[in-house]
């Protein structure tokens, strides 16, 4: 078993690869930009699936959150790690040619310094009941179609820091394919 300290690939404010490599330790102590990545599952009834935070390490725990989101290790490309977390995540193995890339955006903490986010979409008709969630990442999953989901996080849905901000850029590009 390997304990050895994750490592990530710092970027600069461009996005653009420094060259240096971190823990995730020396990220936060030093607010040194990352790379993440997080994906939507649409499925063809036009239903987003978000999933519950399971963790309790950062004080989230509950929030209803991103199909799939994690961050790039050092050396990886953003659709290696997107794979790697759908895997992860909701035990899925999802082909690379199947996440469709939105955009890259950039985000100011508040667990890490600064990042910037590869946002992708998979359009998915996979049941949760073929899903095999990491009970301790994910404490819970939903298909929800896109005017219920809006009228929850109108009416108080607990949802996490950049949670709509990802959501509108889902929406901008479900409608520019329509």
């Amino acid at each position: 078993m390997n304990n050895a300290p994750e490592r990530f690939d710092v970027y600069d404010l461009d996005g653009k690869k420094t060259g240096r490599v971190a823990t995730l330790d020396e990220i936060v102590a030093e607010e040194l930009p990352i790379m993440t990545v997080a994906a939507w599952l649409v499925n063809r009834r036009g239903q987003i699936l978000v999933h519950k935070d399971g963790k309790h390490e950062y004080n989230t725990f509950g929030e209803w959150r991103i199909s799939i989101a994690g961050k790039v290790k050092a050396g990886e490309d953003s659709v290696a790690a997107v794979r790697r977390e759908a895997l992860e995540e909701l035990g899925l193995d999802i082909s690379k040619d199947r996440f469709q890339f939105i955009k890259t955006v950039f985000y100011n903490g508040p667990r890490y310094p600064a990042f910037f986010s590869d946002i992708y979409v998979v359009f998915t008709d996979t049941e949760i009941s073929e899903m095999t969630p990491d009970a301790e990442e994910i404490a819970g999953l939903k298909w929800f179609g896109r005017d219920k989901l809006l009228n929850q996080i109108k009416d108080g849905l607990n949802v996490s820091r950049n949670f709509e901000s990802r959501l509108y850029l889902l929406f901008e590009f479900l409608d520019k394919k329509s």
